[in-house]
């Protein structure tokens, strides 16, 4: 009979085979790092007030893409108003 920690080893395994998951290389790993201290000095900064196009890119996922849309949709509505 396997131990707990040879199981988990097989089911993650399995998983990572099933579901094609890739492993990242350092330099995009990079790009999900949280860096608290940084992440406080800017929300301090709040860089965006002063600059309406301080936000370049933005990614969504699918499941929020439609309620943006919809949301989207309604204000360009003449019958919206904030």
């Amino acid at each position: 009979m396997a131990s707990a920690a040879e199981q988990a080893a097989t089911a993650q395994l399995t998983f990572e085979t099933e579901n094609n998951v890739q492993t990242l290389d350092a330099e995009t790993a990079a790009l999900f790092r949280y860096d608290e201290p940084s992440q406080r000095a800017i929300g301090a900064q709040r860089p965006w007030r002063d600059n309406p196009r301080h936000f370049k890119q933005c990614a969504l996922s699918s499941c929020i893409l439609p309620p943006v849309l919809t949301l989207a949709a309604a204000c360009a509505s003449p019958l919206w108003r904030w």
